[in-house]
């Protein structure tokens, strides 16, 4: 349940800033800037990341006293386990919201677009998370972080290589 909240964050989070950005034209300005498009991705990528880590710190306390969850056994890991998963979400959502920007609907494209490609990182977090709160080994569950390393492999290249074809008028 944790994860779909997160999700949600995101696609408020990404739709907002992407809103303001068409609203007082700051994208098209922010292209016409001679680097490289794939640096402007890279960094709408992190400060994605800081945006959904900062959110989740003030999700997870109630989270934690609401539901009255133990907290994990070993919180370092579950720290680490989720600055990848945020990783893995903002790499998704920042290379959908570059597609989506353009078209006219981008608040309705954009979940059409996001969910699909980041419900294996979803599925990934669920059960790192509750494999973690059961003091799992790592064999266990290593699998499912390797599919989130996978995507932010994936996607990062991809969103990288291909921000300067995305963002063409």
């Amino acid at each position: 349940m944790f994860w779909i909240m997160v999700l949600f964050v995101t696609v408020i989070g990404v739709h907002r800033s992407f809103a303001y950005e068409k609203e007082f034209d700051a994208f098209s300005m922010l292209i016409s800037a001679p680097i490289d498009r794939g640096l402007i991705f890279l960094s709408k990528w992190v400060s994605g990341f800081i945006f959904l880590t900062i959110m989740e710190l003030f999700l997870l306390i109630p989270f934690y006293k609401f539901l009255m969850i133990d907290f994990p056994i070993q919180p370092w890991l579950a720290l680490g386990t989720t600055i990848l998963i945020n990783l893995a979400i903002m790499v998704v959502a920042s290379l959908v919201s570059g597609i989506a920007m353009r078209a006219r609907l981008s608040e309705v494209l954009l979940p059409i677009l996001l969910f699909p490609l980041v419900s294996p990182v979803i599925i990934s977090a669920t059960k790192i998370s509750g494999s973690i709160m059961r003091g799992e080994p790592y064999a266990l569950w290593d699998i499912w972080l390797l599919i989130i390393l996978t995507v932010i492999v994936v996607f990062g290249l991809v969103g990288y290589t291909l921000f300067d074809f995305i963002t063409e008028e």
